[in-house]
């Protein structure tokens, strides 16, 4: 078994700055089975250029949650499978819940049927969560959010849950108290960075929390909003950003890598801090997958943009003891059902939403619609 966990481009073997993948059709992969976790991210041409690549005697395990955004680029790979799962309810043919049986030592013989297609026996609808209680206020919040029970969902909103909080803005006003919630939030992990040498430490406290914003641009996105926070914690005193405009570097600034480094290890994604060395000079520090602190140069670094504040997209497969969602004052076309239930579910024990009420429930009745073509093959 594999110890750790890689991009479906790295399997693929993926080469910079070219549509060429080492593993294909003509070259397959030498494996078995493939575990695909967050699938609703892939996109169809890639599923289709991994499942080209898959010899023959592959098995093929998809794990993500359908409700949440589709991929950036075509299709809604996950989406679609997951419309099937409503046959999950028609239960198991006699040979699977056999097997099933066997597996896991819970009787299942009340839960064999003949009805419905084949591929009912290869879905397993995973029901609990184990980021957050069913029972606390965001759980009951994601389930009105999947079940489009708007009235629920303003009733949840309008409640004193401990675990939600909701900001209905007039954004004349409340701009100002969006960003002082945020420099407050972050306040925790800057100060521990005055206390202690240890990134690890720093970093998970940093991780707590995390504002996420749909749109990159405008005063409303991830960038005006950096940028305004920024200006407001080196106001507060709380950093100390760079007097030259070209050096934006400073102690506790938090980065996102936008370009992959495989000499580096450091891939698109991935969130790291400058913190001062035990020379007191700069360093970027990540903490690795199989745990490991990776510092690193700062003029060594690929690509890379402040992340105070990132957006619904990227937060997919992150998970925070704090979330908190700002929506535009303005209804875009960007903003849907999935969108607003990825952002809540990234949130394990708090959630503070700022947003117009109105436009916060627009956004619910808005689905996406897009479609991969493979309901039809499945069934």
């Amino acid at each position: 078994m594999p110890k750790q966990a890689q991009t479906v481009h790295r399997l693929l073997g993926a080469q910079p700055n070219s549509q060429l993948l080492r593993y294909h059709k003509d070259n397959p992969l030498l494996l078995e089975v493939v575990i695909i976790d967050d699938a609703s991210m892939i996109d169809l041409p890639m599923m289709a250029r991994l499942i080209e690549a898959l010899p023959s005697h592959a098995r093929v395990i998809l794990l993500g949650d359908k409700d949440q955004l589709a991929s950036v680029e075509a299709g809604a790979v996950l989406g679609d499978i997951g419309d099937i799962c409503r046959f999950s309810e028609s239960g198991y043919s006699c040979e699977r819940a056999a097997q099933l049986t066997k597996i896991t030592g819970y009787d299942l013989s009340n839960f064999i049927s003949n009805n419905g297609p084949k591929v009912k026996d290869r879905i397993c609808f995973l029901r609990k969560s184990y980021r957050f209680d069913a029972q606390s206020g965001i759980g009951r919040l994601a389930t009105a959010i999947n079940q489009g029970n708007i009235v629920h969902v303003e009733q949840l909103l309008a409640q004193q849950n401990v675990d939600i909080n909701f900001n209905s803005m007039d954004w004349s006003e409340k701009y100002s108290k969006l960003l002082f919630d945020a420099a407050e939030c972050y306040r925790c992990y800057l100060n521990i960075i005055t206390i202690s040498k240890d990134p690890e430490e720093i970093l998970i406290n940093f991780n707590r929390y995390r504002l996420l914003a749909p749109l990159r641009e405008g005063p409303y996105g991830v960038i005006g909003l950096n940028y305004k926070l920024e200006q407001l914690l080196h106001r507060q005193e709380n950093i100390r950003r760079p007097a030259y405009s070209w050096n934006k570097n400073y102690k506790g600034r938090p980065i996102m890598i936008t370009q992959n480094d495989r000499t580096l290890g450091l891939f698109n994604g991935d969130i790291g801090l400058m913190l001062p060395d035990n020379q007191q000079n700069l360093k970027a520090y990540f903490k690795l997958p199989n745990g490991v602190i990776k510092k690193i140069q700062p003029t060594r670094l690929p690509q890379h943009e402040t992340t105070f504040i990132m957006t619904v997209h990227k937060s997919q497969g992150s998970k925070f003891d704090h979330a908190a969602l700002v929506l535009p004052p303005i209804f875009t076309t960007i903003l849907s059902k999935e969108l607003i239930y990825t952002a809540i579910t990234r949130a394990k024990n708090k959630l503070t939403i700022y947003a117009d009420l109105d436009i916060f429930t627009k956004a619910l009745m808005t689905s996406t619609e897009r479609r991969s073509g493979l309901n039809e093959p499945l069934l």
